[in-house]
């Protein structure tokens, strides 16, 4: 089957969200029956999702063609600058590498020629938007992320 051929999307969708959830629900371990309450609700409310688009799929099955009209050069960018970020995150620590591969993937989606004026407010909401990641999850959440070296 070729990839640009028409699928029932909502099949699949629910197919593959069932499938996660029965991935995760394998891999849960809780010592604390309080811990376990959110991801426990959360795997619930997926799997009532993923149902509802299963039945969805068999009862008015609709089909589409997936990826028509997605550039593969976009898509082969954006898995590399993932992959560069996961390479990038050991030497430079989560906040360094995570603003430089955000502004990177903005520039990239910028359309050219770019202006000081685009560049400048690329670098500012990376800094924003990496270290309110960083914030949240180190001081709310208090989950470690791999430290800057500098």
């Amino acid at each position: 089957m070729s990839i640009r051929q028409r699928i029932n999307s909502d099949l699949v969708s629910g197919g593959v969200v069932l499938l996660a959830v029965l991935v995760f629900w394998s891999q849960r371990d809780f010592t604390n029956p309080l811990a376990r309450s959110l991801p426990d609700t959360i795997l619930a409310l997926l799997t009532v999702l993923a149902l509802v688009l299963v039945v969805r799929g068999i009862v008015q099955p609709q089909s589409s063609s997936p990826f028509t009209g997605t550039k593969s050069l976009g898509l082969l960018v954006a898995v590399a600058l993932l992959v560069a970020w996961v390479f990038l995150v050991s030497p430079l620590g989560f906040l360094y590498s995570g603003i430089l591969m955000f502004f990177v993937a903005s520039l990239y989606m910028r359309e050219w020629p770019i202006r000081v004026k685009g560049l400048i407010l690329d670098a500012v909401v990376s800094v924003l938007v990496v270290g309110g990641v960083y914030l949240i999850f180190t001081r709310v959440l208090l989950v470690p992320l791999s430290p800057s070296p500098f």
